[in-house]
């Protein structure tokens, strides 16, 4: 009887804990201060030059405005500071009787308030001071200062601000990040979120936002990884690539903003780093299910301070947005501290959603704005700080094969190309792109002057990316042999090869890298034209040099404070650590070094060092053992 009941009890604490421990769980709605200024400039100062008039009796006489209202922490309240110009006076026809010309500034010192009902946002004046224009307690007009102490305090103590809309966003982004089985959870969650406590620290003002979180772990266990299922990748890649087009957007929103070279270069990081880590896991089979919601949220972590620093200095009317944007995002931080058994997940109709409040606009988060595009994004690369791209002047296809003898019918660019211009025109240029191409193809009777035409081109294709910035003459002439030990290393000089009588351009091992210096087509996105990397050699020998120096510039001579710097480094190491950055990205610099330190190297670097030595002693011949095995 005893062990009965034991039983039942145990049963019941493992059903209590599986489906219906609930807690209470904290997000923060954050107004930082340039977004509350926005906010009460759209709202309060709404004349030109942020300007609000409280008194004009359109006499020329009488007049009181505020401008230039500015917020900031101090003593743990909010300092609301706006200048104040007063001009009072008796009209006598074109002229003003003994007018008081006054001008100086207002400080209020406030506690904020949210009301629970209605997500409103009021201020109460602790104390409130004036001041002269120099800032020092000022003594006016018994007839100004009625004015100030009555019309323009009621004026500024009635400013309120509806936190309504980015409340009801979050609720309706909620339903969209959870998977099928937590929808009604998710609903629950919504409905439960309302106002907490309001707090004033050096940054923003921030809101409690109180939620009530049921936990549903499914049989599984905290913090366990769920691996991808092979017959659920295809589902999951394309899970993956809306999240990367969102990501390429977000980047596309903030890009016209005057970045700092230190916030594009945490863009670049986080770009890379998303990419290189599912690459990685996709090659070695480790990707679990939360993978894109963690990817989600470590991002959203390096870019929230660059968002909020530049998307909310100005009154828009997408400042809202915004702000249900950032509520969203930092919900999903806060949310996902909680784990695997609240069962979030970033799905696409959910960014979609967060596009839209990035936007403004209801019209965008219909479009097709998260298609996985194969196309340059030049404000992808403008915020990237690269510049223009590589000027794509080869041939590209929308193919993946050529008939070796031209039989071009079945081709899909020709008929891409018919469609909008003609047979006419376009046969002739298919054929002399096909001509173009079959210059780059070796056989055992071509293969030195094949060898010779590839390293001019690698060389060229150098020296013209060294003329976009300073650099020394020991890296000139260094860097040149770092890039075709690279193509060595990489494609063994190759652009095409030919299977089956058909020319198809070079992919590596697992599909995801092409041509000449096999370039990822995955991490290099929106910054390179996918198809001219597939069949333009000259465009693939740009792009990849273009990498190369990237890596230099933006992260071994910051790693070493100078390009110059790493002159410190010998030459095969500093080689190889470029090598291991373009092999496997960024992380690789630090990992090469530890490698180098201990000695032991990875086959590639052995084998990339062994190119290096030969290029660098001018054997270019030994490449006929990965072109003819000899």
């Amino acid at each position: 009887m005893i062990r009965n009941y034991f039983i039942v009890i145990s049963g019941l604490i493992v059903f209590l804990t599986g489906y219906g421990m609930a807690e209470t769980v904290r997000m923060p709605l954050t107004v930082d201060y340039p977004l509350l200024r926005g906010l009460v400039v759209q709202q309060a100062f709404t004349e030109r030059n942020e300007t609000a008039t409280i008194l004009d009796e359109k006499d020329g006489c009488n007049r009181v405005t505020l401008s230039r209202p500015t917020f900031r922490e101090e003593h743990s309240h909010v300092r609301f500071e706006t200048r104040v110009h007063i001009r009072l006076g008796k009209p006598l026809g074109d002229n003003c009787l003994m007018p008081i010309d006054w001008e100086g500034y207002l400080v209020f010192h406030q506690k904020p308030r949210i009301d629970a009902a209605s997500w409103t946002l009021s201020f109460e004046t602790i104390d409130s001071t004036v001041t002269d224009l120099n800032r020092q307690p000022a003594n006016i007009a018994q007839a100004a200062f009625k004015i100030i102490s009555t019309d323009v305090y009621a004026y500024l103590n009635g400013i309120r601000i509806d936190l309504s809309p980015p409340a009801s966003e979050l609720k309706l982004v909620f339903s969209h990040f959870f998977q099928p089985a937590g929808k009604e959870r998710s609903i629950k969650m919504g409905q439960s979120i309302r106002p907490g406590n309001v707090h004033v620290n050096a940054h923003a003002v921030e809101i409690d936002m109180l939620m009530e979180v049921e936990k549903y772990s499914a049989g599984t266990e905290d913090g366990k990884r769920e691996p991808i299922s092979d017959d659920k990748l295809e589902q999951f890649i394309a899970k993956w690539e809306s999240w990367d087009a969102f990501l390429i957007h977000m980047i596309g929103v903030i890009a016209p903003e005057p970045l700092s070279p230190e916030e594009r270069q945490i863009i670049l990081d986080a770009l890379l780093e998303t990419r290189h880590r599912f690459i990685s896991g996709l090659a070695n089979k480790n990707l679990a299910n939360d993978f894109v919601r963690e990817q989600f949220v470590a991002v959203w972590e390096k870019f929230a301070p660059i968002f909020r620093n530049h998307l909310t200095d100005q009154p828009s009317k997408a400042l809202l947005g915004y702000l249900g944007f950032f509520t969203a995002s930092d919900a999903l931080r806060a949310l996902d501290k909680i784990g695997p058994p609240l069962g979030l997940e970033i799905s696409r109709n959910g960014l979609v959603r967060l596009v839209h409040l990035l936007a403004g606009d209801e019209s965008i988060g219909k479009s097709d704005i998260l298609t996985y595009r194969s196309g340059v994004d030049i404000s992808l690369r403008n915020a990237l700080g690269l510049g223009p791209p590589p000027p794509a002047l080869g041939p590209a296809f929308d193919a993946q094969a050529l008939d070796l003898e031209g039989r071009h019918e079945s081709q899909l660019d020709i008929k891409s190309c018919m469609d909008r211009v003609g047979s006419f025109f376009c046969q002739p240029a298919w054929a002399n792109s096909l001509t173009e191409i079959k210059k780059w193809l070796y056989s055992k009777e071509n293969i030195e002057s094949h060898v010779d035409r590839t390293r001019s081109l690698l060389m060229d294709s150098a020296r013209d990316t060294l003329k976009k910035h300073e650099n020394s003459s020991a890296y000139r002439d260094f860097f040149p042999l770092v890039v075709v030990s690279t193509a060595w290393q990489e494609s063994c000089f190759r652009q095409f090869v030919v299977k089956r009588k058909k020319i198809v351009y070079l992919q590596s091992y697992n599909g995801s890298s092409v041509g000449l210096m096999q370039i990822n087509e995955r991490v290099w996105r929106g910054i390179y034209d996918l198809q001219h990397l597939r069949w333009d050699i000259g465009y693939n020998a740009a792009a990849g040099c273009e990498i190369l120096d990237l890596y230099v510039t933006k992260y071994l001579a910051r790693h070493t404070k100078s390009v110059n710097a790493i002159q410190k480094l010998n030459d095969e190491t500093r080689a190889g650590l470029i090598y291991a950055m373009y092999n496997g990205g960024p992380g690789q610099l630090e990992k090469f070094l530890s490698r180098s330190a201990k000695g032991k190297f990875y086959d590639s670097d052995k084998l990339f060092l062994e190119k290096y030595i030969w290029v660098n002693n001018g054997q270019l011949e030994n490449i006929s053992k990965c072109l003819i095995g000899q």
